[in-house]
Parts: structure tokens; sequence; C-alpha cells
């Protein structure tokens, strides 16, 4: 039996509203099934990519080279299957449990052209070791979640994501931004610690002294209290509620924001705005600088990337 798992706290991929719906209108769940039924014919061997592990040796950081002993005893799996069609761009790996055992299978096709090419390594690279650390979350996403300041560059991270195609396609700037940010900040903060979440030390660590947050003392509250009221964790329903900070400009936004963020950000990183083990996707492209990601967004978090990998390679001592 196949369990489509990330975490036992944090949402799980099968139940965020992304998934469903992938599963809606292309059976993401049949054809996930579908490809990890045929294993035996699609999995690469370690023994034969040696090459390319060896690369990852010499250039990762400390992470890739804590991933590598998972790929070398198959608990981190490499698929590759150039005629699979069904498996969308948007899903890179998957932690799963198959038989009592829980695994990462990364879907090589959907990252690289030719698993054994030099040139194409670093995206591999960084979906291996993206795929370690959601394992690490998935074995114990507590020890996640009560180290704050991990929480705090993570929710950093995710705002700028979150932010970052309203920001490219619709000009979002100012006090508009400052907004948004504060309802991304929100929404973080909900996935991982419910409704009952505080974010207004967060806000003030992460965007600092602003004139609007002087001028407008509730602000935080008011913004906190609607993302509390949100039903479940459906990004589209986040979208919903910074269409209200301009109607007429974002008025169309819950309908284009998804194609968007695919443009502007990168498809690998979708279901980053629902689920968090994607989220170090972003981490690990923007440190090892591959076009998984975009480039620019790149940038944009590549201080806390670094941090993140610095304080992630502590707590997996």
């Amino acid at each position: 039996m196949i369990n489509f798992v990330q975490e036992s706290v944090l949402p799980k991929l099968g139940q965020t509203s992304l998934f469903a719906k992938f599963d809606e209108t292309s059976e993401i769940r049949k054809a996930i099934l579908g490809e990890l039924g045929k294993i035996k014919d699609i999995q690469v061997k370690p023994e034969n990519l040696k090459a390319i592990l060896a690369l990852m040796e010499l250039n990762g950081n400390t992470l890739t080279k804590k991933a590598l002993p998972y790929v070398v005893d198959e608990t981190i799996v490499i698929l590759d299957n150039p005629e699979s069609t069904n498996i969308p761009i948007s899903l890179p790996f998957l932690i799963t449990t198959m038989g009592g055992e829980t695994k990462a299978f990364i879907f090589a096709d959907k990252i690289v052209n030719n698993i054994n090419s030099s040139r194409e390594y670093p995206k591999l690279m960084a979906v291996v070791e993206a795929a370690y650390v959601a394992l690490q979350l998935y074995n114990d996403d507590e020890k996640f979640i009560q180290n704050r300041q991990l929480m705090l560059t993570l929710c950093e991270v995710y705002t700028k994501m979150t932010v970052f195609p309203i920001e490219q396609k619709l000009y979002m700037k100012g006090d508009n931004l400052v907004r948004g940010l504060i309802y991304a900040m929100a929404f973080f903060y909900k996935m991982i610690d419910g409704p009952d979440f505080n974010i207004t030390a967060i806000v003030r660590r992460i965007i600092g002294d602003n004139q609007l947050l002087k001028e407008n003392s509730d602000l935080i509250k008011q913004i906190s209290d609607e993302v509390r009221s949100l039903q479940n964790n459906s990004i589209i329903d986040l979208i919903e509620l910074i269409k209200k900070i301009n109607p007429v400009r974002y008025e169309n936004l819950d309908v284009t924001y998804l194609n968007h963020f695919t443009v502007t950000s990168g498809a690998s990183l979708l279901f980053a705005l629902e689920n968090i083990s994607y989220l170090f996707i972003l981490l690990s492209s923007a440190n090892h600088r591959t076009q998984l990601t975009n480039a620019s967004l790149n940038a944009t978090v590549t201080s806390a990337a670094k941090k993140v990998v610095k304080d992630l390679s502590i707590m997996f001592e």
C-alpha cells in the first residue's frame, strides 16, 4: 500500500488543494501509482551514477554530503523514465511509504534531460538535497517546528516566493507589498502552528521599521484574523484575501496567480505554496545556482538559503 504523505503535523501533500486540483484535472495520483509500479524498470541504481555522485560529493555542500548515503542505500530512489508524460514537472520528488518503508522518489526525467550529464547534475543535486531534508522533516516534523529560528528563516523565504509573482507581473510595491508580505507570513505560520499563530514579532523581524505599521497599529492583527478565518490552507483562498488590497488591479489574480507563479518562479516550486517540504527545492536551487527556479528569485533568497543550510547541518549532526 502507498500513502501519499509528507508530514504528520504539517499539511500532507495529498491533503493540499493543489494536489486535489492536479488529481482532478490530470489524475496525478494514478500517474504516481503507475510510475512507482514499474520501479524495477526505471530505477537508476547508484552504481550506474558513480560519476555524477562523485561530482556531487566533490562540489556539494554539507547537506549534499549528508544526502548521498541515502542515495547509495536507496532510501532516496532515483527514477528516470523519459517516456513518462503523466508526472507533472511540478513534482520533482515524492516522499511516500511503501511496504512499511518511507522513501523519497526522485523523478529525474522531470529535472534533467540526461541523467549522466556533467552539465545538468547541479539540478539533480539540488533535488537530492531537498528530498533528503524532506525525509528528515517527515521523520521528525516537531524537531523542525520547534526550531523557531529556522521557521523564521523559512517564513522569510516562503513569503518572498509567494509574493514574487505579484511583484513581477502586477508590480506590487510600497504599502501594497507590505500588506501582501504580511498575508503570506500569516499563511505560513497558520500552516505550521495552526489557528493560534502569532506573527507580530515575526513581521517586525522580517519587514523592520515600517511607516505603514506605525500608522496602522491593528494591521497585523486584522490580517492575521482574516487568514485565521480561512477554512483550509488553500493558496487560492489566500490570494482571494490579497486581491482585496487593490480589487481593481488584482481583480483576476485568483485566476492568473498560479500561471504567474509558474512563469516567474518555476513549476518545480508549485507544491511549496501549500507544503513546505517543497520549499527546500528553492533553497537548494538558490545555493547551487540552478535553473530549476528563477534566477532573480534565487538571488532574493540566497542569503536566507545559506543560513538554512548552516542551521540544518547543525540540526542533523
